[in-house]
Order: C-alpha cells, then sequence, then structure tokens
C-alpha cells in the first residue's frame, strides 16, 4: 500500500519523466488518424485538468491509483477511468479511446512556462499627465494581481495569466477557460507593451 501511494504522489508530481503533466492528444501525431472521442487531456499540477473537445475546453481534476487514472470533467455527471499503458498511452472504454503525449505542444509549453518564470515581477504604465495608470504584478502561479493607480480607481483585482509565445495573455476576473483574455500584452525586452487600436501602453519593469 505504501508503495502504490508513493508511486502516484511521484506520478502526480512528475513533469516529464512518466508522469502525466502535460497534454495527451486524442490524435495520432504521425498518421493524423483519430485516436481518442476527445481533442486532448492536458494535466496540470495540482491534479487539475483541462478537456479540449471540438476546440471548447473545461476544466476538471484527476487522481491516480497505481494505472488507473480517474478523470472528472466539471459539469459531467460521472468520472472516466483510464489505464496507463506501457508506452505510457492513457485509453479508456471504447468510446473515450486512447491518448498519447503530444511532444510539440508540451515542448511549446515547457518554454512558456520558462518564459512565465522570467516574466514574474511588477510593472507599471502611466499617463503622463494625469499620472493615473495600472500596475501589474505577476506571480508564479500564474496569477496576476491589476492594481488601478490614481484618485478614485477602482479595487485591485486579482486574476490568471498564461505566456503564449511572445505574448501575455490576462484573463478577465471569474472568466471560464477557454475565454478571451480580457488584455493582451508583447513583451518588448523588460517591457510589456499594449495595444488598443491606435493607442498603446507600455508597462515599464520596476
Amino acid at each position: 500500500m505504501r508503495f502504490t501511494i508513493t508511486l502516484a504522489l511521484l506520478l502526480s508530481l512528475s513533469g516529464c519523466g512518466g508522469g502525466l503533466e502535460g497534454t495527451y492528444s486524442g490524435e495520432d501525431s504521425e498518421t493524423g488518424e483519430r485516436t481518442g472521442f476527445l481533442d486532448a487531456l492536458t494535466f496540470k499540477s495540482g491534479n487539475k485538468l483541462e478537456a479540449t473537445f471540438m476546440g471548447q475546453t473545461r476544466p476538471g481534476t484527476y487522481t491516480i491509483d497505481g494505472k488507473r487514472v480517474t478523470v472528472a470533467v466539471d459539469g459531467d455527471s460521472s468520472p472516466e477511468v483510464l489505464t496507463i499503458r506501457d508506452d505510457g498511452c492513457l485509453e479508456g472504454n471504447a468510446l473515450l479511446g486512447w491518448y498519447c503525449r503530444d511532444e510539440k505542444k508540451n515542448a511549446a509549453a515547457r518554454e512558456d512556462k520558462k518564459q512565465a518564470a522570467s516574466l514574474v515581477g511588477t510593472y507599471e504604465a502611466r499617463h503622463p499627465a494625469s499620472e493615473q495608470g495600472i500596475r501589474l504584478e505577476f506571480k508564479r502561479d500564474e496569477r496576476v494581481t491589476v492594481n488601478y493607480i490614481g484618485a478614485g480607481a477602482p479595487p485591485a483585482e486579482t486574476t490568471t495569466y498564461v505566456v503564449a509565445g511572445n505574448e501575455v495573455h490576462i484573463a478577465a476576473p471569474g472568466a471560464p477557460v477557454g475565454a478571451p483574455p480580457a488584455m493582451v500584452l508583447t513583451r518588448d525586452g523588460d517591457a510589456l507593451i499594449m495595444t488598443d487600436g491606435a493607442e498603446s501602453a507600455r508597462f515599464e519593469r520596476q
């Protein structure tokens, strides 16, 4: 029993040495053949996951017991059980199909995580005349606090962000997974640029 619990813990925490963290695709990367009912399952730290189907993404959770992975997607009436095969792929029932690691997506995700780690810190943009502005405080857990600067400014809000290549996408507070970002910033050295039509703001690292 102790060995099973330890193995489950290692599998849930491991990033790329046989653990589940990362994206498992429902499509064969070589042939393009559909192997799973879902487009993909993305496993994250803290036993969280995202299930993608027809371009829509829903959050959920997962647990590991030996080679059994129980997946619970928010809104579904009952969880699904997949088996970790000897080749590392995940196999469900006849309807659910099977899913293998998408190394291309996982490599891109690892690079985005690296970029997110370098983003951590405080950035400010202020209007030169009014001195009103916005302060962004990026944290390591992919959360960001948005502080509004100036008289009568609304209270600070904390939400989530993701790094996608050279862009930083900040979600609207409380927005569902997969919703369009509320702010899109482009990295420019140590600064972040936000463009809204003809207007742009430069957030300088503090």
